[in-house]
């Protein structure tokens, strides 16, 4: 019977060991198939998110926005957007508002592109308060300095290949003065000087390199001189070009000293038009200043634009750059 027990005994405990590892094993599959369950869905999750971002930030530009102090209120717009951090923004023309507590309030406007990077800027303490947290936040300031010395050296590319004489400028002399100024979309050539040295510095101005933009297609505008033909002449039916000339500004010839040479003609497309030169001063009197003169013919003449000592298409619009440059150059 001991034999017999010690059998059947035997028998029990490995029916309860085989229970025992078939409901271990069934657990152990139980806790996989969750685990496997819960991952596929967070990969669902995540691949879902991913598609929905993507469709989002379709045909947007990533743009990191930072405008110190970084607790700044950033607006572009209608959409409020994260300062120091990443935003997806459609390119386009907008209007940005930087506003905060104890600062004046920024705005401006900014164009994104396809290509843009980066908006950025600071703004202004107006308070104490404002002055304070430009302290406590000194290192937002910092962070854009690197952008800003990186921004200047674009601006002056970006300058230099669309306004080429600026590599020949500025011109300084005890005489004139030959400068510029520019921002973001325009730029103007100064010539600062007098009367009595304008020959020089127009002289100078011709004689610089212009084979990659025309010297006609610079907006020139004079400091420390002013234009006495401004606003002067007076229309007349005149039929020659040199006495229509000579009529519109025989009321200044006491004044001015001045004198009109005979010019030439030019035909250019189906339009006739007449340049010539003029002069005001004496030149015993140091103040002799030339200018060049352009008429154009329709049933009568008419005065294109006020006599100066250049023209541009920006003193004298809607000109071919061909005629100005013969009416300039003779």
């Amino acid at each position: 019977m001991i034999k017999i027990g010690e059998k059947w005994f035997v028998g029990i405990v490995k029916v309860t060991e085989w229970n025992r590892i078939v409901q271990h094993n069934t657990s152990n599959q139980r806790n996989t198939i969750i685990i496997v369950t819960i991952l596929a869905l967070a990969m669902s999750g995540i691949i879902i998110y991913s598609i929905v971002q993507l469709f989002l930030r379709a045909g947007k530009s990533k743009i990191l926005v930072q405008y110190a102090p970084f607790i700044s209120k950033v607006e572009l717009g209608e959409t409020t957007l994260k300062n120091n951090a990443v935003n997806y923004i459609k390119p386009g023309d907008y209007t940005i508002k930087v506003s905060l507590d104890g600062f004046e309030t920024l705005t401006t406007n900014v164009t994104v592109t396809e290509d843009s990077k980066n908006l950025f800027g600071q703004l202004t303490p107006n308070s104490p308060k404002g002055e304070e947290l430009v302290q406590k936040y000194q290192q937002d300031f910092q962070i854009l300095d690197p952008l800003y010395s990186a921004s200047l050296i674009e601006s002056g590319d970006q300058a230099r290949k669309q306004w080429p004489i600026i590599n020949e400028l500025p011109v300084n002399n005890m005489l004139f003065t030959i400068g510029y100024k520019t921002n973001d979309q325009d730029f103007q050539v100064i010539i600062d000087t007098t009367s009595t040295y304008m020959s020089d510095a127009i002289s100078k101005v011709k004689s610089l390199d212009y084979s990659e933009k025309p010297l006609e297609s610079y907006d020139i505008a004079f400091q420390g001189w002013v234009n006495p033909l401004v606003e002067a002449f007076i229309p007349n039916q005149k039929g020659d070009p040199l006495d229509f000339i000579r009529d519109g500004y025989k009321h200044l010839d006491n004044d001015l000293d001045l004198n009109v040479s005979t010019g030439s003609y030019v035909e250019y497309g189906n339009k006739t038009y007449y340049y010539t030169t003029m002069t005001t001063g004496l030149e015993s009197h140091y103040n002799l200043v030339t200018y060049k003169c352009l008429l154009r013919k329709s049933t009568t003449w008419e005065l294109v634009s006020t006599p100066t000592p250049i023209l541009t298409t920006y003193n004298t619009p809607n000109i071919p750059l061909e005629v100005l440059a013969e009416a300039n150059n003779n």
